[in-house]
């Protein structure tokens, strides 16, 4: 069984955001943050024993945690819901995308995909507004937020008593990405379809690589 999870509140205290929005319990939002540069081997998920391969679709808690935080964030911040669907990926081609990178005692990266009409009606309902107001600048700066809620409150469900940094969220197209241990869902509003992957990465850059014992520090 995994781990009851405590309800997101309705404007999730204690997540730092640029914007002014409270959202990530002990994440700290650092603009301009390269993942990828000079950074020293990931840490385990866990107990995983030094060589092994750290992946996020094998944390225990981390595929109910994600069903709950997505319908909670969309029900609190967007009045809207979303339930699990099969997944089928035509659609993302065309959709709006944004990935969001974080580091501390796990790196990774989560990457959020929003098709067009649900991108439309979420922002405006997050601005509150008619669903044809939304300027395209302003859809975009929605769904960054959303990415930036998302992958805030899983974190911080999934390892509470880690110190663990997000960078700013990036607009980009989705990537597949078999074969790196990534966990994914599809889900199903009203709106349309929204799809996440998330994954771990050495602090090399590389998908799920793992040279050495974990270190976790307290969330400050």
């Amino acid at each position: 069984m995994p781990p009851e999870l405590e309800p997101l509140p309705s404007a999730s205290p204690g997540l730092d955001r640029t914007d002014g929005l409270d959202q990530n319990d002990g994440l700290d939002q650092n603009d301009g943050l390269d993942q990828n540069d000079g950074l020293d081997p990931a840490p385990a998920l866990g107990q995983t024993a030094p060589g092994l391969q750290a992946r996020m679709d094998q944390e225990p808690a981390a595929g109910d945690t994600i069903r709950q935080i997505m319908a909670e964030v969309l029900e609190t911040m967007f009045f809207t819901q979303a339930e699990l669907t099969p997944c089928e990926h035509g659609w993302l081609a065309a959709a709006r995308c944004a990935r969001i990178r974080f580091e501390g005692s796990h790196c990774g990266e989560m990457l959020l995909g929003v098709a067009g009409e649900a991108a439309d009606t979420i922002a405006a309902s997050f601005l509150g507004l008619d669903a044809r107001e939304p300027t395209g600048a302003q859809r975009d700066q929605v769904i960054e937020e959303l990415s930036n809620m998302m992958c805030g409150a899983l974190l911080s469900h999934l390892w509470p008593e880690s110190k663990l940094t997000l960078a700013s969220p990036e607009l980009l197209a989705w990537q597949e990405w078999p074969g790196t241990g990534a966990l994914h869902r599809c889900f199903l509003a009203p709106e349309g379809t929204i799809a996440i992957s998330i994954r771990l990465l050495s602090r090399t850059g590389e998908p799920g690589a793992v040279t050495g014992p974990a270190e976790v520090a307290e969330v400050a």
